[in-house]
């Protein structure tokens, strides 16, 4: 498992096009304490893990190596009491949601209607 979690800090972080140190400076901890994660010599704590995965904007989880095994399955009708179950986003995908949830509701509903106006033209 510690080569699992370095190798998933290393491209969370190579994917940022950032260098150890500018992490480490994040976390405010030392170089080569964060050298250890990516190495595997040691693993981060539970806090610092949920730290570096709001830093690489991706899950606990993800970086454990943990990748959901059932598709998505979507239903409107769905009863709001159902778990839905896991979903893997890209990290494209996760901007564009991070950035829908700061819409306002009118702002929201264009967006819907744009991207139903592009869905519908791919016909």
């Amino acid at each position: 498992m510690h080569v699992e979690i370095g190798q998933q800090l290393r491209e969370n972080r190579k994917k940022l096009k950032l260098n150890q140190q500018a992490i480490a400076d994040q976390l405010n901890i030392d170089r080569s304490t964060y050298t250890c994660y990516e190495i595997g010599k040691t693993y981060p704590p539970i806090d610092t893990l949920v730290r570096l995965a709001h830093i690489f904007n991706t899950t606990v989880d993800e970086l454990l190596g943990n990748r959901p095994e059932r598709p998505l399955v979507v239903s409107e009708n769905a009863p709001p009491y159902e778990a839905a179950p896991p979903i893997s986003l890209t990290q494209s995908e996760r901007s564009i949601l991070l950035k829908l949830r700061e819409l306002d509701g009118d702002s929201l509903k264009k967006v819907n209607d744009l991207i139903d106006r592009c869905l519908s033209n791919l016909d």
